[in-house]
């Protein structure tokens, strides 16, 4: 099921949001990267619990049609959430992927994560079971 979920989110040009432990979901988006009509394009990694000034910047400067992974999203602070909604606004940006390892739906619900943000991101939703090791394509 998994493999499957990988290969109709390489083939979509969609953002993606991934669910699960945080090394699988990395594995799992590089690998959708790596199955996508973007592979020879920057896939950039940026994650979230960093400040808010660089996620900013790390957004802007990677959304020039690669792939930007946007690792633990759920702990970007609200503010920044809502700045990085307005910049996927914007049409022709590159690819975005997010991952969180806790569902993020109850916190749009409690108001501690941005719903445009949420909804922007979750375009193709992809849960990896506990435990799963993606395999990775070297070829």
């Amino acid at each position: 099921m998994l493999d499957q979920d990988i290969a109709t989110a390489a083939r979509a040009a969609r953002c993606v949001l991934l669910t699960g432990p945080s090394v699988q979901a990395l594995a799992v988006g590089r690998r959708i990267h790596e199955e996508s009509g973007r592979r020879d394009r920057p896939f950039t990694v940026v994650e979230c619990g960093t400040r808010s000034s660089e996620i900013t910047d790390r957004v802007v400067e990677a959304l020039g049609g690669g792939t930007l992974y946007l690792q633990n999203v759920g702990r970007m602070p609200l503010e920044v959430q809502r700045a990085v909604a307005r910049l996927l606004a914007e049409p022709g940006r590159g690819r975005i992927m997010a991952s969180t390892a806790e569902p993020l739906l109850s916190r749009v619900l409690d108001g501690e994560f941005d719903d445009c943000l949420y909804y922007r991101l979750n375009v193709i939703h992809v849960v990896i079971p506990d435990g799963h090791s993606p395999r990775i394509r070297t070829d």
